[in-house]
Formats: structure tokens, sequence, C-alpha cells
């Protein structure tokens, strides 16, 4: 029941049941899964299956967070409904719209998220700060000290549960 005394809307009870959903069907599927690693070994491990789950998952949290933003129920599946119907047109926007160097630091920084989490699954990215000489950990130490001041958000802005 919570959130419900809240006044929250129905996007928002929405958004709620397809997390719900997603972690049932995870759960119900693990089984399924698991026998399906243990007859393709080679298949269940491999690394295009690992990215293929982790672009599934993406996308199925995604479409959920439609929901959440979304001033209606009707709205977030007019929204969805848009997306699927625009998606043939990817190559022509593409071409239409210039890259920019705002695109590029965007797609660099979502390249360096993926490499951190590609070595974060090997080993904490924290534990390698950690065991890093002196030097080199203070040395990241300002990095992410001098980004968060570059790329920081510091106007107040609403908070985003205040909407419901």
């Amino acid at each position: 029941h919570a959130g419900l005394g809240y006044g929250v809307g129905w996007t928002f009870l929405v958004w709620g049941a397809l997390n719900g959903f997603y972690q049932w069907a995870g759960l119900a599927t693990r089984s399924l899964w698991r026998r399906a690693g243990e007859a393709l070994p080679g298949v269940a491990a491999s690394r295009a299956l690992h990215v293929a789950r982790v672009l599934v998952t993406f996308h199925l949290i995604a479409i959920a967070w439609v929901f959440f933003r979304a001033a209606s129920v009707g709205d977030a599946l007019t929204i969805l409904q848009r997306i699927g119907a625009r998606i043939g047109e990817f190559p022509g926007l593409v071409a239409r719209y210039p890259f920019t160097a705002e695109h590029g630091f965007g797609f660099a920084m979502i390249g360096l998220l993926v490499v951190v989490e590609v070595f974060d699954e090997r080993r904490s990215l924290f534990e390698r700060i950690a065991a890093a000489p002196v030097w080199l950990r203070w040395g990241v130490y300002y990095l992410v000290i001098f980004a968060l001041l570059l790329f920081g958000r510091w106007q107040a802005t609403e908070f985003i549960y205040m909407q419901f």
C-alpha cells in the first residue's frame, strides 16, 4: 500500500506494476534459463548473451519509466506508440541532424560508463582505486571532484516526487 495514501496517479501505479512484473517474470523463468544454460553452456556463458540481457533489461525499464514521467496513462501509451511507429525513421533522423560536440561528449560519457561497468564486473572499482598507488588514487579523486564541479547542476530543482 506504499504510496497509495499519498494521492499518486495511475502512471505511478503502472510504473510500479511493470517493475513488479519484471521481477516476478525474472524469478519465474530463472530455472528455465538455468536449464537452457546447462544445455548450451557455451552460449549461456557468452558475452553476447550477457550484453543482450542487459539491453533487454534496459529497454524494459525505459518503457516503465515512460509511465513514471507521463502526465497520464493515455499519454504514456501514446508516447510508446509513437516511438514504435517511428523506429524506421531513425536513419533519416540521424542524417537530418548534424553531429555536434555535445553529442560526441554524451557518447564519450556513455562509453566511459560502459568501460567502468565492464571493469567493475571483474573487480570493484572502489577496490581498484584503493589498491592503486597514492598518486593515482588522489588523481582519480581530484578528477571526480573536477567533473562534479564542471558538470554538476547547482540551481535548485523541484524534488521529483512532489509532482505526484
